[in-house]
């Protein structure tokens, strides 16, 4: 129990974000989804589980009273602990000085992905549009304090010569302006080239994002060359020239039925070539989309929870410091297309929300001029999103980490809009308890 500073009691209750298991090894594993904390208890005296299970603090013994509260397992009775989201909501609502910009450079490929959603015209952005975005990024660059931009298409490299022409004009403007700046690129990793491994080297890039989907086998059976020919191998080779060079990388995959079996071969396949803790991990599942149906390939509810679950325990159980620590967890599930300064600027100027970049999530056009024209209506129902709007989400334990989940999902009323997650606790809290201790070396 603890007391305030006249003596007297304060009645306590166990936090609603409070989340825990029993792991292989008999012990309680408790985390709170909000403040971060995550501990591990020998269960064999079980009186905390049998607090928790009842709902009942008076259980739970003096000596863990007060370091329970400090990690917010614990709380004041009459803490309304959803003032707190509304909090959270508020603050992402503010950041209006900081931007992240995604950049369509051209809508035309050197792959032919299976899972792909983009229609590839073939068409490349114009000089005019060229102006209109530079023009953007002088006027957002007058009350900004951070900008961020990703190179998207299709195949940005494809289009190298004009990210070099934006970029280093979006660098000027960064210098001249006293602006923290910074870019990405969302590459298949096929072109990326000595050349433009040196350029990126030079400039301030913060990751170079490159799939591979799982073994060669998988990769070049989902993602091969529009003439049918491989791709893995030339991949692998370049993620490893980008690396040497000191970029960023992140190798991401795409999980779908195909390569499900083969991601534990694609981690061992990366450290044999001594990119292990040198480059990131990133498990992405494949979501089916009205551009592209592709539900038949496309993982579902606890099969894709267990796949990506099992490929990041097999990462840390070896060494793989893969997945972001407690304090940065939310990064992984955050909408970010809620923020008000997060849009993907496609060939024709328009402003969209998603990365699936399709009607649902069109919020405005950026002119030629660099004015950005928003529908009040559209956009407004992304950047005021409120989870508690849900009953369902006002009631989870998740919610200080995903804030509602998918939001384009829950626009188009499907179920599958939570976190993965929430499908398998267990194999969850094993995660992070091991993710801890693997960051405390």
């Amino acid at each position: 129990m603890l007391f305030n500073n006249h003596g007297k009691e304060i009645p306590m209750k166990f936090s609603m974000f409070n989340v825990w298991s029993i792991d292989d090894n008999d012990s309680l594993l408790l985390y709170n989804t909000l403040s971060g904390a995550v501990s591990v208890f020998d269960i064999r005296p079980k009186v905390i589980l049998t607090a928790l299970e009842q709902s009942n603090v008076s259980l739970i013994p003096r000596k863990y009273v007060t370091a329970m509260t400090e990690d917010g397992y614990l709380v004041e009775a009459l803490t309304d602990e959803l003032q707190r989201i509304t909090k959270l909501v508020e603050e992402r609502k503010s950041r209006v000085d900081e931007y992240a910009i995604s950049i369509i450079l051209n809508l035309k490929c050197n792959f032919k992905c299976i899972y792909c959603f983009e229609h590839q015209t073939g068409k490349e952005i114009s000089s005019p549009r060229i102006r209109g975005v530079v023009e953007l990024f002088e006027r957002i660059s007058r009350t900004a304090k951070k900008i961020e931009i990703d190179w998207f298409g299709g195949e940005p490299l494809l289009s190298f010569g004009l990210l070099k022409k934006i970029n280093d004009q979006f660098m000027e403007i960064a210098k001249r302006k006293n602006l923290k700046y910074s870019h990405s690129i969302t590459t298949n990793g096929y072109l990326l080239t000595e050349d433009k491994v040196q350029y990126l080297s030079r400039t301030p890039v913060s990751s170079v994002i490159v799939t591979l989907d799982g073994t060669e086998v998988s990769h070049d059976a989902s993602r091969p060359l529009k003439n049918g020919k491989p791709t893995h191998a030339v991949i692998v080779g370049n993620v490893k020239r980008a690396v040497d060079a000191g970029l960023h990388v992140v190798v991401r995959m795409n999980l779908i039925k195909l390569n499900k079996e083969c991601v534990i071969e694609m981690i061992q396949t990366l450290e044999n070539l001594g990119l292990k803790n040198r480059v990131e991990l990133s498990l992405q599942a494949v979501v089916s989309s009205e551009e592209n149906p592709c539900e038949g390939i496309c993982l579902k509810g606890e099969e894709r929870a267990n796949a990506i679950l099992d490929a990041y325990l097999y990462a840390v159980q070896n060494g793989w410091r893969s997945f972001p620590a407690t304090e940065k967890l939310r990064v992984l599930s955050l909408c970010i297309g809620e923020y008000p300064g997060r849009m993907i600027i496609s060939l024709d100027g328009s402003v969209f929300r998603c990365s699936q970049a399709d009607k649902e999530s069109k919020v405005g056009k950026v002119s030629l001029s660099g004015t950005v024209a928003f529908d009040n209506v559209s956009n407004s129902s992304w950047v005021n999103s409120n989870p508690l709007n849900d009953e369902k989400c006002k009631r989870c334990a998740f919610i200080p980490l995903c804030m509602g989940g998918c939001r384009l999902k829950r626009m188009r009323n499907k179920e599958d809009y939570c976190l993965d997650w929430v499908r398998n606790t267990k194999k969850f809290l094993q995660l992070l308890v091991r993710n801890e201790s693997l960051a405390l070396k």
